[in-house]
């Protein structure tokens, strides 16, 4: 699956080379694979439905694979279906969609090869001809340009496989689970826009009668029983798979005196010529067209994978006649085993994520995230907080199963920016409607207030929120699901889009309450073994920066609120994520860190100038207390009290500060310390020490070079240079004797 990575990059105009040949034995054993797994999903599948044989709801359950479904009704049905099942139509779910995927890659890689192997005869021929070049006379100018066209024209091959795309969709045949995978897995190997918009509307139409179906046959499998009908019933399904279906009957409440003994099923493909009746042309599969005992289960075999039929009952009386005729035919029924449906959306959402198909995407996200995420009104800013208009749906979540919430989550994180974007692009538009907002005729007239904060500005950063609060839910779902990587990737997007509110000042209280929920996701981040982190290091290093960062806003919001319980608890810095890339601590199975990231930094000066540092309690603190070389650790916490400029006698002010490479820092901020707190009388002297100390060192020549080794200065020394000095020259001493005086 790897290998099939960035669908459709093959561009047009080139041909497969040896490195593009090589990669197609890994595709071929990467569809190897995953043939197997799909194979093995199905059957895993018909054998857990044929376990749950005699189940009270086994005329529901085989409609569809999950228990999340669009209405509350439609789930009761198939509430008893276990974790087992929905995992294991997950899996088929993932399998098929990733080996189309490599299929089509396949595809590519096959026809590079066919146009490399026609454009190699026409080559060999030009060069035949070329040969024999004194028998029929050297090509023109003009034949040889039309050459070259011919061989540009075969060396162009599409970025998509049409042979491999044909031969897919007629595999899929009806199946509108498959074909809608097909479809979203085909498009970004599409180099035209206008196709990847109609495969990826006509996968959305395919998942759409998906759904219509299994409503209709939800609603087929509970029939009212009650009165009395001419003909019977449809007749119950109680499985279906790829090959066959097996039935019953429902009560036959026939009208007339005679009583119903014995029965059989018929069934004809979907479309296929006239209705369905009782001849010869409905009793072709086998089990069809067989009389057996009421209550006894009939299997009908030998149905074609993917394709759809109609089935029917009859009722036979003890003497073999049959009542009241052929029964009432049932809905289409596919010969294949549904797959979740929010599944496939998820995969059309990401697809057109990825490849920029905002419409497609708000389809697909407009049917997804309702269904987890519960969106109440907005209501005013002053009233509540944005991020309160979206909460789980917690009835939701606990009827899924734990696949489906991990595509939920990669899907979610996916779709937020682009949500963000379009909403950024029509705040101003979404302003004068927008319930939540209320224009203030004097705020955009006021003078000295920053534009940010004008009513102009208000949607956007709403929508922020809004964005970030999807975000933060994914995240919410990916720590429950006890995924690290979807964690720190959700925390790492819901930082990004909370930057440019936090560069506002003052900072908005309203980015507290998301700032505390991405610092409690990382906090459950304790992973740090290196080894674990293949390919993964670079993400958690830029999660532990997120982390340090929202630790530092949420103690200056929480000391600004007066929540000094809060700061105090942010304040601690015991998350595993901040110990790992700090020096002053060792983790098991990871190098220990040089140096501070450039957030953790600011956080650890950030509270050793906190006005209550000793309540905080962090004991990364009190080590770099104790460590008599920590300049910053000794003027930092002198800064926020009455008196900055004690620092200067107490460290800064002494001979061996200055070689500190922050104390020039160190200096600066004490002295901005001093101006705030109108404590000026020793500043000017000060600063003027420290111009004149600066304006020394710049002038003073540099004395600490590094020792150079021998190998170091034979390597400076050129190679012609060297042969040089070893030529004899006028005077006592041979060439050993000369060099080495020189």
């Amino acid at each position: 699956e790897a290998s099939a990575e960035g669908g459709g990059m093959i561009g047009t105009g080139t041909l497969m080379s040896t490195g593009s040949a090589s990669a197609l034995q890994p595709l071929l054993e990467a569809r190897d694979v995953l043939r197997a797994v799909r194979t093995v999903a199905t059957r895993a599948r018909g054998e857990l439905m044929a376990v749950q044989a005699g189940a009270e709801d086994e005329g529901v359950r085989w409609v569809t694979a999950s228990r999340s479904q669009p209405t509350d009704e439609a789930a009761d049905l198939v509430a008893g279906m276990s974790d087992t099942e929905q995992e294991l139509a997950c899996l088929h779910a993932d399998a098929v969609s990733a080996l189309f995927r490599v299929e089509l890659k396949v595809g590519c890689c096959e026809q590079q090869a066919r146009a490399l192997a026609k454009q190699s005869v026409v080559v060999e021929g030009l060069a035949k001809r070329d040969s024999q070049a004194a028998v029929f006379g050297t090509r023109t100018m003009k034949e040889r340009r039309l050459d070259d066209s011919k061989l540009d024209s075969i060396a162009s091959v599409s970025t998509n496989p049409p042979l491999k795309e044909r031969e897919l969709l007629a595999a899929v045949g009806r199946n509108p689970y498959e074909r809608a995978l097909l479809l979203v897995q085909m498009a970004p190997f599409q180099s035209e826009q206008h196709k990847q918009n109609a495969m990826l509307t006509e996968a959305a139409e395919c998942l759409v009668r998906a759904q219509a179906a299994e409503d209709g046959l939800l609603a087929q499998a509970r029939p009212d029983v009650r009165p009395r009908t001419a003909v019977p019933l449809q007749p119950k399904i109680l499985q279906r798979g790829p090959t066959s279906c097996t039935f019953t009957h429902f009560p036959f409440a026939l009208k007339g005196a005679k009583r119903a003994a014995r029965y059989c099923i018929f069934a004809k493909n979907f479309g296929a010529g006239v209705g369905l009746t009782v001849n010869k042309a409905a009793m072709e599969f086998p089990g069809t067209g067989i009389q057996v005992p009421l209550d006894t289960p009939i299997t009908v075999e030998g149905l074609g994978t993917n394709d759809t039929y109609i089935f029917a009952a009859a009722a036979y009386d003890e003497a073999g006649q049959i009542i009241g005729g052929l029964g009432t035919a049932s809905r289409e029924v596919l010969a294949a085993l549904p797959l979740p449906l929010y599944m496939c959306w998820a995969h059309l959402l990401l697809v057109a994520t990825k490849n920029g198909l905002k419409l497609h995407a708000q389809r697909a996200a407009g049917v997804l995230l309702p269904h987890f995420i519960d969106t109440s009104p907005d209501r005013p800013l002053w009233e509540a907080n944005p991020q309160d208009a979206q909460a789980l749906h917690r009835g939701h979540m606990g009827a899924a199963c734990r696949p489906l919430l991990r595509t939920f989550v990669q899907a979610a994180l996916a779709w937020a920016p682009v949500a963000l974007q379009a909403a950024l692009a029509w705040a101003p538009v979404a302003l004068q409607a927008e319930p939540g907002i209320e224009r203030g005729p004097r705020a955009s007239a006021v003078s000295g207030v920053g534009p940010e904060y004008r009513d102009a500005y208000l949607a956007g950063q709403v929508a922020r929120l809004k964005a970030v609060q999807t975000t933060l839910l994914a995240m919410e779902v990916a720590a429950m699901l006890r995924d690290e990587m979807l964690v720190q990737e959700g925390a790492l997007r819901a930082h990004n889009m909370l930057a440019p509110l936090l560069a506002l000042q003052p900072v908005p209280q309203h980015v507290h309450k998301a700032l505390a929920k991405v610092h409690l996701s990382l906090q459950g981040i304790a992973n740090m073994v290196q080894d674990s982190l293949v390919g993964q290091e670079a993400s958690r290093a830029a999660a532990a920066r997120a982390a340090a960062a929202a630790s530092y806003y949420l103690v200056t919001l929480s000391t600004e609120a007066g929540e000094g319980g809060s700061a105090q608890y942010f304040g601690r810095l015991e998350m595993e994520l901040l110990r790992a890339y700090d020096p002053k601590f060792s983790i098991p199975g990871r190098p220990q860190a040089e140096k501070l990231q450039p957030e953790a930094k600011a956080l650890q000066d950030g509270l050793l100038m906190h006005p209550r540092l000793q309540e905080l309690g962090a004991g990364v603190l009190a080590e770099r207390a104790k460590d008599a070389g920590d300049l910053a650790a000794k003027v930092l916490p002198l800064l926020s009290g009455s008196s900055p400029l004690s620092a200067w006698e107490a460290a800064l002010g002494k001979e061996e500060a200055t070689r500190d490479p922050r104390w020039v820092e160190l200096v600066v901020r004490m002295l901005e310390s001093a101006v705030r707190a109108g404590v000026t009388t020793s500043v000017t002297p000060i600063a003027v020490q420290v111009a004149w100390h600066c304006r020394a060192a710049q002038q003073r020549p540099r004395t600490n070079f590094e020792p150079w080794s021998l190998a170091d200065a034979a390597a400076a020394v050129p190679d012609d240079a060297a042969m040089q000095a070893l030529v004899p020259r006028e005077g006592p001493g041979d060439a050993t004797q000369y060099l080495h005086g020189k």
